[in-house]
């Protein structure tokens, strides 16, 4: 009984972490956009120069940030150093980086809950649990999604099956999603939920193996290219470079800006033509390898979706004269999980992830099961590219 008293308050402390790194993910993130695109900014409307060159000249300065940080680590890779690093990752998310934001949350969860959990003399085994447990909360909070932050922290972070594993990071998940809503809508992530009919199982006789072609080149891609070492000079450069182009697409492209869920939800509201599909598909994958490869950090997660969503978009465009009926957000939404499944390994979470981002719907539930069941198998029984286990991009081999 004392043991598990213990645990329930250690998860109960997890969860608060977890959630009060959220709130400030979130507050910093809304405060720089605030700042960069003002009250008036939309991301379906084109930027306009004035916005562009805010962008760029914001940008300019969080690259050299990134230089700074990395000399400041090379010398002292300290707590502070990785908390910096968090917090420069939102900022540049909210000047218009296109990576994801839910790898900051998750590194301050887990570096106040290691802080704290060792302050109380916990054991080390029970402090990766309990850190693993808070990293899960944190990415639930930050999106509103307590069934995927679940399943992150037990498939993705701790990599167990134990029943105790599960209780601990469903508790703290469910304190930390509270928490959260200080700064996060109640509401799903997107408005939107696509339409799905049971003739649109069909899709996945595509949908699968795109999948798996997409999920594993977004993994191998942006791994390698979060790999690359240029060079303090080349990398203020490429900084600089890769946020000015960023400013110059979303004159022509606004949705680029950010993490990817402006594509997602321009997909999922059937607002994108074929042509644009295919440019917002091109440029978010070669934007997020850009950063990644100039030492600008971040999640992966969200701008893996947004890759799905418009390749899918693209699919159902071509073939819509065809078969003469509306699929894009269904099959872009469809192929968006399907891809986050494959460039996770991690089909459970990806399921939990795609129902809880629109408005519950129990055919497209079944349909993503559906999807993402034959994506687990593929993972499990497909050729040896869909299993190799290249670190996910953009995350420190702690899995931060």
């Amino acid at each position: 009984m004392r043991s598990f008293l213990r645990s329930w308050l250690l998860a109960t402390l997890a969860g608060v972490v977890a959630g009060l790194a959220a709130v400030l993910v979130v507050a910093l993130l809304d405060a720089t956009q605030w700042l960069v695109a003002g009250e008036s900014a939309s991301a379906q409307e084109p930027a306009t120069v004035r916005q562009a060159l805010v962008v760029g000249a914001a940008g300019s300065v969080a690259a050299f940030a990134w230089v700074g940080l990395r000399h400041w680590q090379r010398r002292r890779n300290g707590p502070l150093a990785e908390a910096a690093d968090a917090l420069l990752q939102t900022v540049s998310v909210g000047i218009g980086a296109p990576v994801g934001r839910e790898q900051a949350p998750r590194i301050l969860a887990r570096l106040l809950t290691r802080g704290l959990l060792a302050r109380l003399r916990v054991p080390e085994s029970a402090v990766t649990v309990f850190a693993g447990a808070s990293m899960g909360a944190a990415f639930g909070a930050v999106y509103n999604t307590p069934l995927a932050g679940v399943a992150f922290a037990v498939e993705r972070v701790l990599r167990g099956r134990r029943l105790s594993e599960v209780l601990i990071a469903g508790w703290a998940t469910a304190i930390a999603v509270p928490i959260g809503w200080l700064a996060v809508p109640r509401s799903p992530a997107f408005a939107v939920a696509p339409s799905v009919a049971w003739p649109d199982m069909a899709w996945l006789i595509v949908v699968v193996p795109l999948a798996f072609v997409l999920g594993t080149l977004v993994r191998w891609v942006w791994s390698r290219a979060a790999r690359v070492n240029l060079g303090d000079l080349a990398e203020a450069a490429g900084g600089l470079l890769a946020f000015w182009l960023m400013a110059a697409a979303a004159i022509v492209l606004p949705q680029i800006l950010g993490n990817g869920k402006a594509v997602v939800a321009a997909g999922l509201a059937g607002e994108l033509g074929l042509w644009e599909a295919v440019l917002l598909t091109v440029v978010k994958f070669a934007a997020v390898a850009l950063f990644f490869a100039v030492g600008i950090r971040g999640g992966q997660i969200m701008p893996a979706v947004a890759v799905g969503m418009g390749a899918g978009t693209v699919l159902a465009l071509v073939v819509e004269p065809l078969v003469g009926a509306q699929h894009a957000s269904t099959v872009g939404f469809m192929l968006g999980i399907a891809v986050l499944a494959v460039s996770q390994r991690a089909p459970v979470f990806a399921l939990c992830f795609g129902v809880e981002l629109v408005p519950f719907s129990p055919a497209l539930a079944a349909a993503l099961a559906v999807t993402v069941l034959l994506v687990g198998i593929g993972l499990r029984a497909g050729p040896t590219p869909w299993k190799r286990r290249w670190p996910a991009a953009g995350e420190r081999p702690s899995g931060g």
